[in-house]
């Protein structure tokens, strides 16, 4: 899997998915080497770095969470090229808990991808409100 074929939407929903699915070779196709990832929910770091970073990511947020899932929005506010090529995506995000009880939702966040040659290059959220 590599992110050179998709949309930057279609690749900001696809590491979200790998993300939340534990699939670390698939994470690590889908962002740039030097990546980095700024997570509002701070499972461990505030920010993780390159490859090694992403792993420790995916591992932290399962630690975190246990079994959850990542629900993505289109905001409304479209795609933004920047300069260098590089395309900006903000969506909005919940951390869906799932539990033995039903799913719990978090609050809704706001994550600004940037993709530069179809990987995920850098990425900030924030809580929405």
């Amino acid at each position: 899997m590599t992110g050179g074929g998709w949309s930057p939407t279609g690749v900001a929903r696809a590491v979200l998915a790998a993300i939340a699915e534990g699939r670390v070779s698939d994470v690590l196709a889908l962002v740039d080497r030097q990546v980095v990832w700024m997570p509002v929910t701070r499972p461990a770091l505030n920010v993780y770095v390159g490859h090694a970073g992403m792993a420790r990511m995916v591992a932290d947020l399962q630690a975190g969470y246990g079994r959850f899932r990542l629900d993505a929005a289109d905001t409304g506010m479209g795609v933004q090229a920047g300069a260098g090529g590089e395309v900006r995506v903000t969506m909005r995000v919940w951390v869906v808990r799932e539990t033995a009880g039903g799913d719990v939702a978090g609050p809704s966040v706001l994550a600004e991808f940037t993709v530069r040659g179809g990987l995920v290059s850098w990425v900030e959220s924030r809580y929405e409100g």
